[in-house]
């Protein structure tokens, strides 16, 4: 596990993760921006009520792709079965 240092709203964070150094950062950047357009929109003006915003938004899409990666995994299973069924059994 590495120790990576990320800034969000100006603040400088060490984060452990097994995941590569550029990931972590490129992840920190994406929060950034999206506390940022939180705030710069107006809906906020508190950074931790702006962060949980953030979290919530990420949270909420984090579960959408999953239900739709579901739904795609059941697609692919129903149309393996399918084509097994196509194909005949060697005598």
């Amino acid at each position: 596990m590495r120790h990576v240092a990320i800034q969000i709203m100006g603040q400088t964070l060490t984060v452990a993760s097994d995941a590569d150094e550029a990931w972590v950062k490129a992840l920190a950047e994406s929060v950034d921006r999206k506390i940022r357009e939180v705030l710069a929109n107006g809906r906020t003006v508190v950074s931790t009520s702006a962060a949980i915003a953030v979290a919530l938004n990420l949270a909420d899409e984090l579960e959408k792709l999953k239900q739709q990666h579901q739904k795609l995994m059941n697609r692919i299973e129903v149309l393996n079965l399918k084509i097994a069924g196509l194909v005949e059994a060697p005598e």
